[in-house]
């Protein structure tokens, strides 16, 4: 629903706030209204408010005020659920706007739970493109440069962990497969391929929804993920969403560390990465099947990513590991 060419007169904010309410219908646009009431400067301008399509963490708004475009994000009760909260995503984007590859921070108000960015558009990309791709990979060595740390850290074991275990709560019904034959495998697996232990500053929901191209360099946008993590399983999330095949994945590789030929070890841990990552996403997705009030169908995702993760995990099982 557009709500179009919205007035925000100061005597109306200050005194007709019944008004303000009926106008709303939604809560979300009486958040969104709230929001604006806290900027003298947005009152006496004329506003857009629409909805954007293709967030499913949280509901996105395009909000034109004065003819300036932003960026509203609304948090929801589900973000503890997800291990997201709208703070963390605000100090990330702080730190990343610093190093101009996320956009400037224009309002965040923790009570309505709103952060608010300037709206960067961008052509559509495609992240098969090596040319696209490579600017991309200068933006996330950039990104993983950061020295400056986020307090929120992304364990691939305990956010697998806890997904499962908050979508079993809510309800969620897994393939049989998941606990005779992909649980058991990670666990076999990790031990034989051990985590690296680097802890940079990560994105993690990287794929070409979150990312836009104004030739010169990649933005990334939608940071509410973000957490100090490894650089390898942040680079593996945008090959699980993006469904890169193996010989894409290593091309993936040598993009980000610039080499022609990356050594065997290193290319088998990132498809660890990307299976970790997999199963991630699927729990993810079966979660938001659960508790989601977002119009999206979730389930057929989230077997998609369980099932590309156990074909992943089988195959490295089936592999000498390196001290054999």
């Amino acid at each position: 629903m557009k709500k179009s060419q919205v007035l925000f007169c100061l005597w109306f904010v200050l005194c007709a706030s019944d008004v303000l309410n009926a106008f709303y219908t939604d809560s979300n646009y009486e958040r969104i209204a709230h929001a604006l009431q806290e900027h003298p400067e947005w009152c006496f301008q004329d506003v857009d408010v629409i909805p954007m399509e293709g967030g499913l963490t949280n509901p996105n708004y395009k909000v034109i005020i004065g003819g300036v475009p932003y960026f509203f994000r609304l948090g929801t009760p589900c973000n503890s659920l997800l291990n997201t909260t709208l703070e963390n995503e605000y100090q990330a984007i702080k730190v990343a706007s610093e190093r101009g590859i996320a956009p400037l921070i224009a309002h965040f108000s923790p009570q309505e739970a709103i952060l608010v960015s300037e709206f960067i558009g961008g052509a559509k990309v495609s992240l098969r493109d090596q040319c696209a791709q490579k600017r991309l990979c200068r933006s996330l060595r950039q990104l993983h440069e950061i020295e400056t740390a986020l307090a929120r850290k992304m364990c691939p074991f305990e956010i697998i962990a806890l997904y499962r275990k908050n979508a079993l709560e809510a309800g969620a019904v897994f393939p049989k497969f998941v606990e005779a034959e992909l649980l058991p495998l990670i666990e076999r697996l990790r031990s034989s391929i051990p985590l690296s232990g680097k802890q940079v500053f990560c994105h993690n929901d990287l794929h070409s929804g979150n990312c836009l191209d104004h030739a010169e360099k990649m933005w990334l946008i939608d940071w509410e993920y973000a957490a100090m993590g490894d650089p390898l399983f942040d680079l593996a999330t945008l090959a699980s969403v993006e469904n890169f095949n193996e010989d894409e994945m290593e091309e993936l590789l040598q993009n980000y560390l610039q080499m022609k030929q990356v050594p065997s070890e290193i290319v088998r841990y990132f498809r660890f990465q990307r299976a970790l990552v997999d199963a991630r996403w699927g729990f993810w997705y079966y979660l938001q099947d659960r508790i989601s009030t977002i119009d999206y169908a979730f389930l057929p995702p989230g077997e998609r990513h369980l099932c590309d993760c156990l074909k992943r995990l089988k195959s490295l099982a089936s592999e000498p590991s390196r001290d054999q």
